[in-house]
């Protein structure tokens, strides 16, 4: 039941993005991409993957937990982080922490 919910609310999430951005600037912005689409959407994963194996490494062996459950993690962070943004251009590195979630990359 609460991967249901949480496959919910990533929906949820995904259409509220894509009614905010409009559809017709992301298709505009895919286009420009093109090919390179799936190798940006894979080296995110990979960045995720090593950010998520980081994680691991810096928790406790006895309380380490799997890879997937770490990588859950970085991803619902990822995720409340991209949905907490302020909507005005702020400079890197003025805070040292980000806004209200997520890590500052």
């Amino acid at each position: 039941m609460k991967m249901i919910a949480a496959g919910a609310i990533g929906v949820a999430q995904f259409v509220w993005t894509v009614a905010r951005v409009g559809p017709a600037t992301l298709a505009a912005q895919v286009s420009q991409l093109g090919l390179m689409v799936p190798l940006v959407l894979a080296l995110a994963g990979v960045r995720f993957v090593m950010q998520a194996a980081g994680w691991r490494l810096a928790i406790r062996e006895s309380v380490r937990p799997s890879l997937l459950h770490a990588l859950r993690a970085v991803i619902a962070g990822e995720a409340a982080g991209f949905r907490s943004r302020p909507k005005y251009k702020r400079k890197r590195g003025l805070t040292p922490v980000p806004v209200r979630g997520s890590d500052p990359n």
